[in-house]
Parts: structure tokens; C-alpha cells; sequence
């Protein structure tokens, strides 16, 4: 196949994509793996192939698609990234830290992959280096959300609790909504941290308001009423969509 045919495969792809065919694109992807590629032709294939299937959920199945294409393209920093986030939704933390350490490497500064890897560290407990790379993201963006939640989660857990509310103080009203009523309720835990009750308990009721059904802020209210302790901070912003531009699978 030529650069040409390869090239006109893609933005079909992709234009299917679009219209919510991905299945449709699939297939397409699938037929050009069955004649003859260069090597890095059929990396971009499985690559691109491996995305639209991340897209569909079909995790299992992207990840390996993914790893067929670094075995042909072994320094491809997005297909590397996309890996890592396969292998996180999988629950195979250790293995996606690895391909996000990759990642890092290849591509230096890349935010997404800093914020998966402060997320990955914190839930391995590698807290100092989840720090570090939440504090990477804060020195390239410095008002991002999602950094400074991570870094609340952290500083919560190493016993920094004025840090943490600090942190996410410093989130924009204008991003504070992508948290729903976990904001209000990292915001409690912050304050019981710091020893005032009354404003976690304010905090944990504002966050049931939002959201009657949250357990946590719930619990928080329950164990601050009996002179207990809650601590349980939220890290991650409402689920988003894993649908992204058409291009985003291509390098």
C-alpha cells in the first residue's frame, strides 16, 4: 500500500468515525491489516484500529492492537499513552505506569500522561513522586483542575491538609462544576484535616444538596457528627467522554 491508499484508509477512517460508525471503521481497518503493509504502515493500522476500539470500550481488545503496533513502532509516544490508559481502565496499574514512564520519555511535558502517572503513583502509594508530577503539570499549566485535585489527594494522604485546601482553592469557579459534588466534599475532608469541623460538616451537606446519593459525603457528615473522622478525598473529575478529535490516534 502506498502513502497515498494509506492516507485515504485513515481519513475514511476517521470520517466514519465521526459519524458514529466506529464499528464501520473497524472493519475497514481490520480488511487493510489483511494485505500486504510496511511495518510501519500496519503500526499506524493497528494503532489507529486499537483507538476506536479504546473508544468502544472494548479495552482487551485495543490494548492488544496497541502493543502489536510498538512492537513495529516501538518510540510511538501516543500509541504509548493510549496503552497506559488501556492497561489503567484494566486495573493493571503497574504495567500502565510503565508505558506512561515511556510515554514521558518520548514526549517530555506532555500533560495527560504527567496527571496519569500522579494518579497511578498515588494509588501505588509512591506518593512523593505523585506529587512531583502533579507539581510538573502546575509549573506548565498552572490553574489545571485535574493537577491540583491529584495533588489535594496527595498532600491529604501525606499529612498536609493546609496544602491541600490550598490547592483547591485555587480552582477556578469556572472548572469547579467538572467536579460536581466531590469539590464540596474534598473540600470537607480538607477541613476536617485542618481540625475545623463545622466547615467540613457545611461542606459535606453542600455536597449531598448536589448530590444526595453520595456516600462519602454522607459518611464524612455522619462520622464528623460522633466525633469520628471521614478521609477519603476524591481524585478524578466527572467521567468524560473518551471521544476525541479525529486525529488523535494518528502519530
Amino acid at each position: 500500500m502506498n502513502k497515498s491508499d494509506l492516507d485515504r484508509l485513515i481519513a475514511t477512517s476517521n470520517e466514519l468515525a465521526a459519524q458514529e460508525r466506529g464499528e464501520e471503521a473497524i472493519a475497514l481497518l481490520t480488511a487493510a491489516l489483511g494485505v500486504e503493509l510496511e511495518p510501519t504502515q500496519s503500526a499506524v493500522v493497528y494503532a489507529l484500529r486499537g483507538y476506536r476500539m479504546f473508544c468502544g470500550n472494548r479495552l482487551e481488545d485495543a490494548l492488544s492492537d496497541f502493543m502489536s503496533s510498538l512492537q513495529r513502532r516501538p518510540n510511538a509516544g501516543t500509541t504509548r499513552y493510549y496503552a497506559g490508559r488501556a492497561l489503567t481502565a484494566l486495573g493493571r496499574d503497574s504495567e500502565a505506569l510503565e508505558q506512561f514512564e515511556v510515554c514521558d520519555k518520548l514526549q517530555p511535558g506532555r500533560v495527560d500522561t504527567l496527571l496519569c502517572m500522579a494518579y497511578l503513583r498515588t494509588r501505588l502509594g509512591d506518593l512523593q513522586r505523585a506529587k512531583a508530577n502533579a507539581e510538573q503539570v502546575l509549573l506548565l499549566e498552572p490553574n489545571n483542575p485535574v493537577a491540583l485535585v491529584r495533588l489535594v489527594s496527595v498532600c491529604s494522604e501525606l499529612g498536609l491538609p493546609q496544602d491541600a485546601l490550598n490547592c483547591l482553592r485555587k480552582i477556578a469557579p469556572a472548572n469547579v462544576g467538572e467536579f460536581g459534588a466531590d469539590y464540596p466534599y474534598n473540600l470537607g475532608v480538607c477541613y476536617e484535616d485542618i481540625g475545623d469541623i463545622a466547615a467540613a460538616q457545611a461542606q459535606y451537606s453542600m455536597a449531598l444538596r448536589m448530590d444526595p446519593n453520595h456516600e462519602d459525603a454522607l459518611a464524612g457528615l455522619k462520622a464528623t457528627g460522633r466525633g469520628g473522622k471521614h478521609r477519603k478525598v476524591h481524585q478524578r473529575p466527572k467521567k468524560r467522554s473518551r471521544k476525541r478529535s479525529r486525529n488523535s490516534q494518528n502519530n
